[in-house]
């Protein structure tokens, strides 16, 4: 048994979702199978107390069985829900904005930071595996939103995905949010997309006008690939407590560059996101810290925080993304 299991993790890893997915359902039919055969070539399983050992097996088998059916039919009621449109931040990241007729279920309120599984339906395969997306947009309005960079293939598929498309989506699921009634003193730090879920905490925390401070330090390689720029560049204008500092790697800080933004309200920074980034902006008295980033630049950015503040590993809370 130890070595089945085995075998089936690392099938998951190495073999595509519809085949072992195929795989797995299969085993309802060969236990089924299984109990058949056994009838028609055993001489003994009518004595007792054999045949009341298989009618204990079958009766599980069927209420396994059972139990899934009605989970599925259950799970696509009340996970329905449809894309009602794809919006493009930039040249490689969209929002996706779902709805649902009725009662938005589990989404009637979520924490900001937390996330959803999303399956899209397609006629010839049905539903597709799930991925996992924070919800971006803020809590409590009805619909639900995942803000996704198109690298892999599912999320090129959300890209061209028509209005109407159906979708399940589960959740909300995490625990990377904040008490906004205890931490008042927020520094969030951000590389690339993994800045979703610091969006839907300063969209929260700007529409509710939470008495808190918030300094954003995010990396990018360049301007072009900041999503939400005129939003940020607003909610810094509107809510006095919020700070947002751009870090670009690969684009070069210049005179032009400032020039033409000077009037969106950002600091701009040139490199990666290091201690002396970090000393110059951020405040670590009392300070709650959020890191959220590809694994690399969450390492590295650790390192950094330990050498110039003191602050142990312990202390920030972080998530990982993986992009699908």
């Amino acid at each position: 048994m130890i070595t089945s299991v085995a075998v089936a993790q690392v099938g998951r890893i190495i073999l595509p979702f519809r085949f072992w997915k195929s795989l797995h359902l299969a085993m309802y039919w060969v236990v089924a199978a299984g109990f058949l055969h056994a009838i028609a070539v055993s001489s003994t399983i009518q004595t007792f107390p054999v045949l009341g050992m298989w009618a204990i097996l079958a009766a599980l088998w069927a209420s396994a069985a059972g139990y899934r059916l009605n989970y599925l039919k259950v799970r696509t009621k009340n996970q329905r829900w449809n894309l009602e449109s794809v919006h493009y931040e930039t040249y490689d990241t969209h929002t996706c904005r779902f709805i649902r007729r009725g009662d938005p279920g589990s989404f009637s309120s979520w924490a900001p930071g937390q996330f959803a599984l999303f399956r899209m339906k397609s006629k010839l395969w049905g539903w597709s595996e799930p991925h996992p997306f924070t919800l971006s947009c803020i809590p409590g309005e009805g619909v639900i939103c995942c803000t996704v960079k198109g690298v892999g293939n599912f999320s090129k598929r959300l890209r061209t995905a028509h209005p109407g498309t159906e979708f399940l989506c589960e959740g909300p699921y995490g625990v990377f949010t904040p008490d906004f009634t205890k931490e008042k003193k927020l520094v969030f730090i951000a590389g690339g997309i993994g800045v979703t879920p610091f969006l839907s905490m300063i969209r929260y925390a700007v529409h509710n006008n939470l008495p808190v401070t918030i300094d954003l330090i995010w990396g990018n390689k360049a301007k072009r690939d900041i999503i939400a720029y005129s939003e940020l560049s607003r909610y810094v204008k509107k809510f006095p407590g919020l700070r947002v500092v751009h870090v670009l790697s690969e684009q070069k800080i210049t005179e032009k560059l400032l020039e033409e933004t000077s009037s969106d309200g950002f600091f701009w920074e040139q490199g990666f996101v290091s201690g002396a980034i970090l000393k110059k902006y951020v405040d670590p008295d009392g300070a709650s810290f959020y890191l959220c980033g590809p694994a690399p630049m969450q390492r590295f950015v650790l390192k950094e925080l330990n050498e110039v503040f003191g602050v142990s590993r312990r202390r920030v809370k972080r998530e990982l993304f993986l992009l699908f």
